[in-house]
């Protein structure tokens, strides 16, 4: 089968990114005709390794930010880069027709591109979600405006009316899948994202020491286990606590200062060998506000690590056996998270038995049995036996 992969870009080295060259590199090894078409990597380099097999296309069609122009300019731009963005993707059809379409995308600026296409082609489309449903309408985050909440409303009635139009919405949880389903978005079905690292060979569970990862910001909840830290780290001095991410960490170093535990709270930046940083843990902890999919639990859970995580949506319910792989603490509950914590902390032998259990259940997240559920959907859809 001939598949398209059409990206904005793959620049940072991130969840998604690793994610998404693995899958694509996976089915190029299998035989499928794969091809990767970015529109705004702008010349900068793939941020992961991409199989030789692949036949990878680079456009420039970058759709202007508002913020980039005054609005009258902006509006003549952002007209112009969708006449570019579509004339690209069609030129890039006319010498490369494949089977289905696989995009990431939920953009207002370009979806209706996409749908108008494959329609128009007779191309299925997929569309994979790595956010949770909340995080792509508009409506609610305008609703202190009438008149900017109505603009919301078409907004997400538009998005809604381009996603039944595709041939498949991939969400990463059930729980997103429900709620796309009370929306009557009935063309939807759970594939999650699969293991994308090589976990350490074993885990040292008398290590003194805890890690998290994600990007610096408000989601990941960074400032909730900080403040946790700072609790704990005054009745276990010799833990340590390392958190990896990217983006501006200022904040969460100031933060460590005034919660008086700088000396064993590391803000670390982003690491290209993140299996190696588990291999020298022996706790996980995920304080996540939200999630579309933690791939950072999946990752460290099949490393054979201890993890706790709060119940968030999306994903750690889906993943974590409560009490038998890992710990659920209540979600946005401090207590509850140093609680949680805390009894890790405090039991070497829990922590051997949670994370030896974990790294036998996650192996239903492994690259051939989440790869196997892909190709089975696309000859699904297809009508392949």
């Amino acid at each position: 089968m001939k598949l398209l992969y059409i990206l904005g870009n793959i620049i940072n080295r991130a969840g998604v990114e690793r994610i998404m060259t693995q899958k694509i590199n996976y089915l190029a090894e299998t035989n499928c005709d794969v091809s990767l078409l970015t529109t705004d990597q702008m010349g900068q380099p793939i941020s992961f390794p991409l199989s030789n097999k692949v036949n990878y296309i680079s456009v420039k069609a970058p759709i202007p930010s508002r913020t980039d122009y005054p609005f009258v300019k902006w509006l003549f731009m952002f007209h112009k880069a969708r006449s570019i963005y579509k004339e690209a993707i069609n030129k890039t059809l006319e010498n490369n027709c494949p089977d289905i379409i696989i995009c990431t995308t939920y953009s207002f600026d370009v979806l209706d591109i996409l749908t108008d296409i494959c329609l128009r082609k007779g191309i299925k489309l997929v569309i994979e979600s790595h956010i949770q449903l909340t995080n792509v309408f508009m409506r609610p985050r305008l609703a202190y405006n009438p008149l900017l909440a109505l603009y919301g409303k078409h907004h997400d009635i538009h998005i809604i009316n381009h996603i039944k139009k595709a041939a498949k919405l991939v969400c990463l949880t059930n729980e997103d899948m429900k709620s796309w389903r009370q929306l009557q978005v009935n063309n939807v079905c759970v594939i999650p994202n699969m293991i994308t690292i090589q976990p350490p060979k074993t885990i040292d569970y008398s290590s003194k020491r805890v890690i998290a990862v994600g990007r610096y910001s408000d989601q990941k909840g960074f400032d909730m286990l900080i403040r946790v830290w700072g609790r704990l780290s005054k009745k276990y001095s010799d833990w340590h606590l390392y958190i990896f991410g990217n983006e501006d960490r200022t904040d969460y170093e100031k933060m460590t200062r005034e919660e008086k535990c700088e000396e064993t709270c590391h803000c670390m930046p982003v690491t290209e060998n993140i299996a190696t940083e588990y291999g020298k843990s022996s706790i996980f902890v995920m304080s996540s506000r939200y999630e579309g999919m933690p791939l950072a639990l999946i990752e460290a859970m099949s490393s054979g690590l201890a993890c706790v995580s709060y119940n968030c949506p999306n994903g750690p319910a889906d993943i974590i056996n409560d009490g038998i792989d890992g710990l659920l603490a209540k979600n946005g509950d401090i207590d509850d998270l140093e609680a949680k914590m805390e009894k890790l902390i405090s039991n070497e032998t829990l922590r051997r038995e949670l994370g030896t259990t974990a790294k036998k259940n996650i192996e239903r997240y492994s690259p051939k049995a989440i790869m196997q559920q892909n190709l089975s959907l696309y000859k699904q859809i297809l009508n392949i036996a």
